[in-house]
């Protein structure tokens, strides 16, 4: 037979399950039905592999017996059949037993009881006869000296003058004790030929559970050679499990290159970006200094405001209380307007330092760090908005000062358009004097008092706020 034909995979598993299916291998029918499923299947064969199946199903012990039913003794057995008789009608009974008497347990067992029982049963025929003479012959004896002289068999034969039933008679059992001889005879016989034949079943069952260990044998060897290239330690599954596993590092290796690949674009990606942020944090570091020289030019200005407003304030506060009240609350407002604009200045060089700082530490910073800035220049943006506006309402303030005092001392008030010079008795200490015309807009008293802005003569002190100055510090 050709090697393919040997290690069929299908033909090997049909085989299997015809053997699975064999009452001689009933014990191990479920491992064998389990072994062609897997050849079907082609799973699991890398365990059956590694074991030794002809050791493992072909051992002796491995085969039972056909299932028998179960032997009784020979009185327990007639006792089970009275009771199963009981209640029977007669022909009921009659099929019942030939039923019976035809399974061959059935008939060794009543064999076996006969053959024991028929043994028996001629000698207490026998000595039951004798004992039944013996008291005729006694009677005799005693009634008839002279008939008891005669021979003992003769008597016996002749039923001791009447006085020994006819089946007692010595004839009559001698004829049963060899009739039962007989039977017992038949029944050996019967008993022999039902012997042997067990013998031979016997000895076929034998046979056939050789022909069958010789099947098996040779379909699990088959089955093994089959199971040759799934065994771990044959060359052939080493070099396919070698092989397997070389593919396997080919992929990984693969997978391992496709992934230093993405990490060094990533790293390229990271630097370029680092490179970028580095560039936006260095001209962000050059844009702080010239905020801080403008921040520093503001606070130089707003000082110097501050500064000619307390002047002011101190030089018209013994002149006139209630406007020098006025101008010392303009002073306080423009006071804090500087404080205020300082601290802005103070957070400006703060967060632009940090900013600065934060952006060489860590470029994913820059976005918050430049929102923040440009938060910074609309907050210095603003506080120079309100500044102007604290400027324009200082000069306003000054403009109404200006006028408030002439107003009190009866020196004309000059308007917008044509300076207007008024003589004055009395001059208010603390205010410059000169007389040249370079100095018109800041002397008051002996010469002109040209004062930039001021509001005209009918415009009442602390009213000026609805002139232009006014509304753009409303502004």
């Amino acid at each position: 037979m050709p090697h393919a034909q040997l290690t069929d995979r299908t033909e090997l598993a049909r085989l299997l399950t015809e053997l699975a299916d064999h009452p001689f291998l009933t014990p191990r029918a479920a491992e064998l039905r389990g072994l062609a499923e897997d050849l079907r299947q082609d799973t699991d064969l890398d365990q059956w592999a590694e074991l030794d199946l002809l050791h493992s199903f072909a051992r002796p012990d491995d085969f039972a017996a056909p299932q028998r039913p179960a032997r009784s003794g020979a009185l327990a057995g007639l006792l089970a059949l009275a009771r199963q008789l009981k209640g029977l009608a007669p022909g009921a009974a009659l099929r019942h037993l030939r039923d019976r008497f035809r399974e061959r347990p059935v008939r060794e067992d009543l064999a076996e009881a006969a053959l024991g029982v028929l043994v028996f049963v001629p000698l207490l025929v026998t000595w039951f006869a004798l004992m039944e003479a013996s008291d005729a012959y006694g009677e005799l004896s005693r009634e008839d000296p002279r008939q008891a002289s005669r021979p003992f068999l003769q008597l016996w034969q002749s039923g001791f003058g009447g006085r020994l039933p006819w089946p007692a008679r010595f004839g009559n059992v001698a004829l049963l004790a060899v009739v039962l001889i007989t039977l017992l005879l038949m029944v050996a016989g019967w008993h022999a030929r039902l012997r042997a034949r067990a013998t031979r079943e016997q000895v076929a069952e034998q046979e056939q559970r050789t022909a069958l260990a010789a099947e098996l044998a040779s379909v699990l060897t088959r089955t093994q050679l089959l199971l040759i290239g799934h065994r771990a330690s044959s060359p052939q599954r080493f070099t396919a499990e070698l092989t397997k596993a070389a593919g396997r590092m080919e992929q990984l290796g693969r997978k391992a290159v496709a992934a230093q690949t993405s990490l060094a674009r990533a790293a390229a990606s990271a630097e370029g970006a680092a490179t970028v942020l580095q560039e936006a944090a260095c001209r962000l570091a050059d844009e702080v200094p010239p905020l801080g020289d403008a921040a520093a030019r503001i606070e130089r200005a707003v000082k110097a405001g501050s500064d000619t407003l307390q002047a002011m304030h101190t030089g018209t506060a013994d002149a006139v209380r209630g406007v020098g009240d006025r101008i010392s609350h303009a002073g306080e407002v423009v006071d804090a307007a500087v404080t205020k604009l300082a601290g802005v200045q103070q957070r400006l060089l703060t967060s632009s330092q940090s900013a600065v700082e934060e952006t060489v530490r860590a470029s994913r910073a820059l976005v918050d760090s430049a929102g923040r800035t440009a938060g910074a220049v609309d907050e210095m943006r603003q506080s120079a908005e309100r500044w102007d506006a604290a400027a324009a309402h200082w000069e306003n303030a000054a403009a109404r000062l200006d006028s408030g005092i002439r107003r009190l001392t009866g020196v004309p008030v000059q308007r917008a358009d044509a300076l207007e010079v008024v003589p004055v008795a009395t001059t208010l200490s603390g205010w410059p004097h000169d007389h040249g015309p370079a100095h018109r807009g800041t002397q008051i008293g002996t010469g002109t008092a040209p004062v930039r802005g001021a509001a005209p003569r009918d415009t009442v002190p602390g009213t000026a706020a609805g002139g232009p100055a006014g509304q753009e510090h409303s502004r």
